[in-house]
C-alpha cells in the first residue's frame, strides 16, 4: 500500500466526524484549548474562547468533541489526550468533559520538555485498558523526556518556511511513542484537532492508518503538504 494511501486527510468540525462509529483504534491530540493563537493556525479569532470568557461555553464544545470521540472509538479503543499543565486551568476542564462520557480514566504520562511539561490522559473504552491486553499493564506517572517542538524534523522547517507555522506543535517522537504502546499493524490511528497531520503521517510511517482532521483550511493544506512532503 503506498504511503499517500495510508493518510486521510479531513476539513472539518471535531464535533461531527464523517467517520463510521468504532472505527478508530486510537486517538492521540493536543485540543486548541485556551489561549491558543488561533489566527496564527489559520482559525477565526472572533472564535477564540479565552480565560475571560464563560467557562460554560468551553465546557460545551470540549464535551461535544469527546461524545465524538468515544462514539468513533472501536470497543476497546485507547484516547491519550493533552493537558498544557498537570493542576492547571486546561487539565480543570478535561477532567469535567470526560467524566461526563463513557471514557474510564487509566493513567497518565508527563512530557518532561527543557521548559515544558505536558501531562498526556490515558482513557480508555471498554472493560479494560488496552495495556491490560498486552500484558504491560501500568498505573499512575511515567515520566518521557522529550522536546515540546519539531525545530528538528526537516519537513516542519519546510513548512514552517511556506508559512503555516507548524514548529511549536506536538514533537513527532510524543505520537510514535503512543502509537507504538496502543496499536499493531494496519490500526487506525485519528487526531480530531490535526492541525499539520504530525500524528496520521507518523502513524502511516509505522504501518498503520492515519486519519487527520481540523477545521481550519490552512492547516488541511499544511496536512496535506505534510502528506506530500512525507512520501
Amino acid at each position: 500500500m503506498q504511503f499517500q494511501m495510508k493518510v486521510t486527510n479531513l476539513l472539518g468540525d471535531a464535533c461531527n466526524l464523517p467517520l463510521k462509529t468504532g472505527s478508530v483504534d486510537l486517538i492521540v491530540t493536543h485540543p486548541p484549548y485556551l489561549g491558543t493563537d488561533v489566527e496564527r493556525y489559520g482559525g477565526d479569532p472572533s472564535l477564540q474562547i479565552n480565560h475571560s470568557q464563560n467557562e460554560k461555553k468551553m465546557l460545551k464544545l470540549l464535551l461535544h468533541a469527546t461524545h465524538e470521540m468515544y462514539r468513533v472509538l472501536s470497543a476497546n479503543g485507547t484516547l491519550v489526550i493533552a493537558n498544557n499543565e498537570a493542576d492547571g486551568f486546561d487539565s480543570k476542564f478535561m477532567v469535567q468533559t470526560l467524566a461526563k462520557t463513557g471514557f474510564n480514566f487509566a493513567g497518565y504520562f508527563v512530557q518532561d520538555s527543557t521548559n515544558r511539561i505536558t501531562v498526556w490522559q490515558h482513557y480508555y473504552k471498554g472493560d479494560r485498558p488496552f495495556m491490560d491486553y498486552m500484558g504491560h499493564r501500568k498505573h499512575g506517572e511515567l515520566v518521557f523526556k522529550c522536546p515540546f517542538n519539531n525545530v528538528d524534523d526537516k519537513v516542519d522547517e519546510k513548512l514552517d518556511k511556506e508559512g503555516f507555522h507548524v514548529l511549536d506543535v506536538m514533537n513527532r517522537d510524543v505520537p510514535t511513542k503512543f502509537i507504538n504502546m496502543f496499536t499493531m499493524q494496519d490500526d487506525v490511528v485519528l487526531d480530531p484537532f490535526g492541525g499539520s497531520g504530525l500524528v496520521a503521517v507518523t502513524a502511516a510511517k509505522l504501518g498503520r492508518i492515519g486519519i487527520t482532521n481540523d477545521i481550519s483550511e490552512t492547516q488541511h493544506k499544511a496536512a496535506a503538504r505534510r502528506i506530500e512532503l512525507s512520501e
